[in-house]
């Protein structure tokens, strides 16, 4: 039984709504004999958002960069950031007047300073995701920080804060979580070891997935997540499709007994295990 983990946006989701159909077709193919794991950064209503009904009970799911886990639908594990640290980040973000998305694994609190992002969520606000306030800040998973300025000021303050991991997006945004959360964390605690058979990325987010993965796949040009690669899918025409045939051609590679694409054998960690690239 092989493992896929996989990145969605930007990833395997290029619209932001949906997962690309040539990419759907493969992960259904994948269900019944292996295992598939979705790690996103997005809160897994969130991710809710963009899989087919039936199939958020049928994968592993782990959300906000490896903070909170599913399997099968079912709430597995929380990593909360330290509550006096929220505190003080927000109530700086709010002197800056930046906006940004407070998440705990049933609640999302909203900044006084609007972002078109706040509207999107506010659709999930039901059942499963509430919101929240102040009182909610011990069991805050994670912050995605929404910049407009570009100062950079929310950023470097909460850099300089410390305490947390801080995961920077090209788009200018960027999540914080708590101490040491990362995707490949996350495998861990929803019980998986490594190494996973495959792992598909395109950000800093997803290059501790992409270390501990026999055959590891960057999608586009992120500079961090190509040096992890094995496999390098270039941005352009038909990208859904060419990513969709990367995961045709590993999972033969993953069911056969001789090996992995770059050539090394299938029980070891082949060519991501790098030097000064600790295992997670």
């Amino acid at each position: 039984m092989a493992v896929f983990v996989f990145d969605l946006d930007g990833t395997i989701c290029f619209s932001g709504n949906e997962i690309a159909d040539p990419i759907l077709q493969q992960l259904w193919t994948l269900i019944a004999p292996d295992r598939v794991v979705i790690a996103s950064a997005r809160h897994p209503v969130n991710i809710m958002e963009v899989l087919p009904s039936g199939l958020f009970e049928r994968f592993d799911i782990i959300g906000a960069n490896g903070a909170v886990g599913y399997q099968k639908g079912k709430l597995v594990y929380g990593a909360a950031l330290e509550g006096r640290g929220v505190l003080r980040i927000l109530a700086e973000l709010d002197r800056l007047n930046c906006a940004y998305l407070a998440y705990g694994t049933d609640f999302v609190v909203f900044s006084p300073a609007f972002h078109s992002l706040h509207a999107r969520v506010e659709v999930n606000i039901g059942p499963l995701l509430r919101v929240g306030d102040a009182s909610d800040y011990d069991s805050v998973i994670k912050i995605l920080v929404l910049p407009t300025d570009p100062d950079g000021k929310a950023l470097s303050f909460c850099q300089d804060v410390g305490g947390h991991s801080l995961f920077a997006h090209q788009d200018g945004t960027f999540d914080i979580m708590a101490r040491g959360i990362t995707k490949a964390g996350g495998l861990l605690a929803l019980g998986y070891s490594f190494p996973v058979d495959a792992a598909f990325g395109n950000d800093s987010n997803d290059v501790p997935l992409l270390r501990i993965a026999k055959e590891a796949v960057c999608v586009g040009d992120h500079a961090a997540a190509r040096s992890e690669a094995d496999h390098l899918i270039e941005d352009g025409p038909n990208l859904a499709s060419r990513v969709a045939a990367k995961i045709a051609q590993i999972r033969l590679v993953v069911a056969s007994p001789h090996g992995n694409l770059a050539g090394q054998p299938a029980t070891g960690y082949g060519s991501t295990l790098r030097p000064g690239n600790p295992i997670p």
